[in-house]
């Protein structure tokens, strides 16, 4: 999860730096990883087990967000 908010972050400050137009949509549409439907199952089992105010449940949402934001990028 850091490697990818590392990337994010880095190819956001990137795009500022160039004078023209620049899509990082191809180069991102990779790095989606894909869980098994059982370990997405486990996840569930174990974010609906944290206390609410968890710094961990605002981190895990935001991830779940950025995840989608890629995917609708990406079309997919």
């Amino acid at each position: 999860m850091k490697r990818l908010a590392t990337i994010a972050a880095t190819a956001a400050l990137l795009t500022g730096c160039g004078t023209g137009t620049s899509d990082v949509r191809p180069s991102m549409c990779g790095w989606l990883a894909e869980y098994a439907p059982a370990m997405q199952a486990r996840a569930a089992e174990e974010f609906d087990a944290l206390p609410s105010g968890s710094a961990l449940r605002v981190l895990v949402d935001d991830y779940g967000e950025l995840r989608a934001r890629i995917r609708a990028a990406c079309g997919s």
